[in-house]
């Protein structure tokens, strides 16, 4: 268990990611989302004008993500599902190429690790939020068609 900070009743937590890391890790990382051939425009469409606010939502996020600092509040989930007609599956992908560029210009081996791996579970999250329809055909597991006759 944590120490709570005696005036605010906090939980320390230690910091794994500092703060100053985690603000060059996304201005690099969206700097290359914004010039990425798909990616730059499904971002700069929906973000629009508000790139500052944007960044700073991010900082905060991955604050909340990497050092459990509980900074960040907000719907990640509904905020893509608006984007679903713009996005498609490997989007996902790019944007996890691009992440781990970004985290193996600025990282040791285990945090780049340690972050890349956050990051891949919130893509297949926000990816299966977005697409996953299990009436689909494709999403039917191996064992079932083989079980109803239909392989």
């Amino acid at each position: 268990m944590y120490p709570r900070d005696p005036e605010t009743g906090r939980l320390i937590r230690p910091t794994r990611i500092e703060n100053d890391q985690i603000v060059e890790m996304v201005d690099r990382f969206y700097d290359k989302v914004r010039a990425h051939p798909s990616l730059g425009p499904i971002f700069n469409d929906a973000i629009q004008d508000n790139w500052d606010h944007h960044l700073q939502k991010m900082y905060r996020f991955w604050s909340s993500v990497l050092n459990s600092s509980g900074v960040y509040s907000g719907n990640p989930m509904a905020a893509h599902i608006t984007l679903k007609q713009k996005v498609v599956p490997p989007n996902f992908g790019q944007w996890l190429t691009l992440f781990k560029e970004t985290l193996d210009e600025m990282f040791s081996s285990e945090d780049a690790d340690f972050i890349y791996g956050k990051a891949s579970n919130i893509a297949q999250s926000l990816s299966l939020g977005m697409f996953y329809n299990p009436a689909s055909p494709h999403h039917i597991p191996p064992e079932a068609d083989e079980k109803s006759g239909t392989a």
